[in-house]
């Protein structure tokens, strides 16, 4: 491990440019440090690659929110020498060096072989050296048509048009994009001339109809075809505005398939890459640094003339990936996410599957979420007929309970043997009882003294997470089961996770799938004011949620706004049909810093941290 020492606007030209030399990083005298695997040896140069730093200590807390939030460096990364500001005059930072091309180089590969890679079910050296025969081909070839495509693209901010001398109604953004590349081919391989009749014909129907595209690829075109396919296929993709790999699979199915299709698809996720500037605050799990560290070395070749064998790079690279443990991953990458989980103890609750202890962090796949919650007795389950928290509640709102033919449960104190009490008498009456009621309640339900009864919330819990669905919505008897415990315990956060009913937005068509978008966050707002009224004493967020889409931006948005509490702190609540539920508490749980569902995708962890 080596560690040097910069300042902080050499500190912020290497994380924005994603490398620097040593020459322009390295001072004698400098208020930060950076320790790191060590220097990449480059064409004489001596390269430091933002994939090998572990470490970045800064001298106080001035830069600190700036190099976390601005520039995604991960929390875990970071350490300070003083949580103070000590030198209050205000520090200029000079305008950085940025490696323009680089930066799009290095975005466009760590974006393709991110989500490449997470659409793969498995890790077959076949779909992997699909990365690797890709980017070689680039490396050794940077003179070709490929590459050539690759720079034109770098020097745009979308996808370039060129629109023909007639124009008419029924031309589209499609077919000013494919007419430019059509062009562009023409100048790069035909000399400015226009392309000969079978390039033209082939290149039409991979255009217009790629179902009935030749088989036999014209011969000057047959070395770049797999390219100008992915080139295409992103374009269409962009035209029917949904750019996803699942998409570019559908539609480079028409076409091509077997290794040829992979090929394709990692092209157009190479292509899209370019211009996704998030891809710049990605940060792979360490396990999976090796292919971070690859990949930044092709960029740094693709964008000068320098030249190296990478061969056992990737080799490292996919020996990595293949023998990595998505519970060892996970725990990498929350523990560089959030640094107040280093040091902590982890547990496997699928092999132990018993409560969580203050200080630990458990690890559970998504199967054992349910139990995870009823052994550690957090939660409320209004659908259910085995929730694993009780409550007592006041008589006046036993017309509620009426409705609703709700049942009592206690749990025994080990948690592993309920008794349901129902609310119903063999009088065929509601049996209501008082909070404080607790000998009436032993005489009318009698239990042993092990047994106990919990509230509806968790005592001094200090956030509540309250998953309401938009059908039910916030009724009278969520309103009066959440407001007897507000009455009780006042937490410092309310969480509500509204589901949205996304069926009916997907028969809609565009107006009327816009009119009902404009009612849901109309809904929304109402339901933030109405809690703002009923909790006074503490902050409400909502995040609202379509179950048919993918949980991550949801579960992204729940760990900022839970960033500083743990399990302990919080208490979760169910109000949703069990019909309209996907993933309900491994949902919740992926957004607790201290609680880690891991799952196979975890193999291919990588975050984005802006």
């Amino acid at each position: 491990m080596t560690t040097i020492k910069t300042n902080i606007n050499r500190l912020f030209e290497l994380i924005g440019n994603g490398y620097g030399e040593k020459k322009n990083i390295e001072l004698k005298k400098g208020d930060c440090e950076i320790e790191f695997e060590g220097y990449w040896h480059c064409c004489e140069k001596e390269i430091l690659l933002y994939s090998s730093i572990q470490r970045i200590t800064l001298p106080d807390m001035s830069f600190y929110p700036q190099i976390k939030s601005l520039y995604g460096v991960p929390a875990g990364v970071l350490s300070v020498r003083s949580p103070k500001i000590i030198d209050k005059v205000e520090k200029k930072v000079r305008k950085s060096n940025r490696d323009s091309r680089h930066i799009m180089l290095r975005r466009a590969l760590l974006y393709a072989t991110a989500w490449y890679i997470k659409s793969l079910p498995d890790f077959e050296d076949e779909n992997l050296y699909v990365i690797k025969d890709v980017v070689n081909t680039l490396l050794h070839n940077k003179d070709g048509l490929s590459a050539a495509l690759l720079y034109e693209l770098l020097s745009t901010k979308h996808f370039p048009e060129e629109q023909p001398k007639k124009i008419s109604l029924s031309n589209t953004h499609y077919e000013f994009s494919c007419l430019w590349l059509a062009k562009k081919i023409g100048i790069l391989l035909f000399k400015g001339n226009k392309l000969p009749d079978d390039c033209r014909e082939w290149f039409i129907a991979l255009r217009d109809n790629p179902s009935q595209l030749p088989t036999k690829t014209p011969v000057p075109l047959q070395d770049y075809a797999t390219f100008i396919m992915a080139y295409v296929l992103v374009l269409k993709a962009i035209a029917g505005e949904n750019v996803s790999v699942e998409r570019l699979r559908i539609l480079s199915s028409e076409f091509c398939a077997g290794q040829r299709q992979q090929q394709v698809v990692f092209i157009s996720l190479l292509l899209w890459g370019i211009y996704q500037s998030v891809a710049d605050h990605y940060y792979f799990a360490n396990n999976a640094k090796p292919i971070m560290t690859v990949l930044e070395k092709a960029a740094f070749l693709l964008s000068t003339n320098c030249t190296s064998d990478l061969t056992s790079e990737w080799e490292i690279a996919f020996q990595a990936l293949r023998t990595i443990d998505p519970k060892e991953n996970c725990v990498n990458y929350y523990q560089t996410k959030f640094p107040s989980l280093r040091g902590r103890k982890w547990y496997d609750f699928s092999v132990e599957c018993r409560s969580k202890m203050k200080d630990e962090v458990a690890l559970l796949p998504p199967d054992l979420s349910a139990e995870f919650l009823s052994v550690n007795q957090r939660v409320f389950d209004i659908e259910t007929k085995a929730p694993s928290c009780v409550f007592l509640i006041d008589e006046t709102f036993e017309a509620d309970f009426e409705k609703y033919k709700f049942s009592y449960i206690c749990k025994k104190s080990n948690g592993k043997e309920d008794i349901v009490l129902r609310n119903y008498s063999s009088k065929g009456k509601l049996e209501v009882v008082a909070f404080s009621d607790w000998e009436s309640t032993q005489a009318t339900f009698p239990f042993p003294v092990n047994y106990r009864i919990c509230p509806i919330v968790c005592p001094k819990s200090k956030v509540w997470i309250v998953q309401l669905s938009e059908k039910k919505g916030f009724n009278s008897f969520v309103q009066s089961l959440l407001k007897q415990a507000y009455s009780a315990e006042k937490p410092e956060l309310i969480l509500i996770v509204y589901h949205v009913d996304s069926t009916k937005q997907d028969s809609a068509d565009g107006i009327i799938s816009e009119i009902q978008s404009s009612h849901s966050d109309n809904q929304i707002a109402i339901l933030q004011r109405k809690l703002e009224m009923l909790f006074p004493s503490s902050k409400v967020s909502i995040i609202s949620h379509d179950d048919e889409q993918t949980i991550w931006e949801s579960v992204t948005f729940g760990e900022k706004i839970l960033e500083q509490y743990d399990f302990s702190d919080i208490s979760i609540l169910e109000f949703r049909g069990k019909r309209a539920r996907k993933e309900p508490a491994s949902f919740i749980l992926r957004m607790i810093r201290d609680v880690v569902v891991y799952d196979d995708q975890m193999k291919y962890m990588f975050m984005n941290l802006r």
